[in-house]
């Protein structure tokens, strides 16, 4: 009975013809840039199940968000290894993504035919940004609050579209109350919904530009890279579940809601006060440089290069045709930078 159910399903979906196209198709057995993508994919799986199950019991609303997240943490059942679970997830997916654009840049992989992996990589890497920080959030405590503040009021330093951004990171002028509510409907609804098209056509677009030979050693897709990739998501998943175990997250306490409540442009956060660590390197540029640089306000100054620098970016397929040895040794030197004034803040 097992063995025809099998076959009936087996032969409804067209699993034999699918599994003889994956040991047709072979790949790169040490390729890092087709480990971080499946990487990236069960992170991504990932939050979203720890997501839903958080969601159950949370209070999207002021007066009882962060009392859920306490109850959450402290009262349900492995609630606090779910939580730690979706925000050791969070950090992983944005530096898997900070890893995938590195490994795209140093390789060269923005050329002709794959313009459209790089696009929907940097717009994955936006995205899951996006998710981290409006998350971040919504535990509506004192910390979330001031980290929200400054991170905004830095982005909003940016030319053009800086103030445009402040108000869509914050839903106003300033946060308040009201941003809680915009902050999770778009980390619930609108940035996992579009990260999912995302995921679609970049899987779409990769599968469609990488049908030439691959150079070097390969295996076939299934079973060998399918079993070497499960062995990596498996050290990856065994990895956050220790971090949610062993390092819990903590909650803090709740909002000052008179300071919340400050109008536009009010209020302060204190100045040891971080932003979360993808925009570190952006606070420790800020704090290390002089109120002017070349007739102009230092904070503005740094986030247009910043702003010409993610131009660049997006232009680099049509800039740099034929995959200069330079652009790689100039990522290399800006990935470098990255990682210094990251780990300065910290430190």
């Amino acid at each position: 009975m097992l063995d025809d159910t099998r076959k009936w399903f087996s032969d409804r979906v067209g699993a034999p013809v699918l599994l003889e196209k994956l040991r047709e198709r072979r790949v790169s057995g040490l390729s890092p840039t087709h480990f971080v993508g499946g990487v990236l994919l069960m992170l991504f799986l990932l939050e979203v199940a720890s997501g839903i199950l958080l969601m159950l019991p949370y209070r999207p609303d002021p007066q009882h968000a962060h009392a859920s997240v306490v109850a959450i943490a402290g009262r349900l059942p492995y609630g606090s290894l779910v939580r730690g679970v979706h925000a050791w997830t969070s950090h992983m997916f944005v530096a898997m993504l900070f890893v995938q654009i590195a490994t795209v840049l140093l390789n060269r992989v923005y050329r002709e035919p794959k313009e459209l992996v790089w696009w929907t990589g940097l717009l994955l890497l936006v995205t899951g940004v996006s998710m981290a920080f409006t998350g971040a959030l919504l535990p509506w405590s004192q910390n979330a609050y001031l980290q929200a503040r400054v991170s905004s009021e830095m982005i909003g330093q940016g030319p053009i579209f800086g103030p445009w951004l402040k108000r869509m990171l914050r839903g106003g002028d300033d946060i308040t109350p009201w941003s809680l509510g915009h902050a999770y409907g778009f980390h619930t609804g609108v940035l996992p919904a579009l990260a999912t098209l995302l995921f679609g056509f970049h899987m779409a677009v990769v599968r469609r530009s990488s049908g030439g030979p691959v150079e070097g050693a390969t295996v076939p897709v299934y079973p060998e890279f399918i079993v070497r990739l499960a062995a990596v998501c498996t050290a990856v998943l065994l990895l956050i579940v220790s971090l949610a175990t062993f390092v819990p997250v903590a909650v803090g306490t709740p909002v000052n809601m008179a300071q919340s409540m400050a109008p536009a442009g009010g209020g302060t956060a204190p100045s040891d006060v971080l932003p979360p660590w993808y925009f570190l390197f952006l606070h420790d540029l800020l704090r290390a440089a002089p109120p002017r640089l070349l007739g102009v306000e230092s904070a503005k100054f740094v986030l247009g290069a910043l702003s010409v620098l993610a131009l660049f970016a997006v232009a680099l397929p049509f800039i740099d045709r034929k995959g200069s040895k330079i652009t790689a040794y100039i990522g290399a030197v800006l990935i470098v930078v990255f990682l210094v004034l990251t780990g300065h803040a910290i430190l």
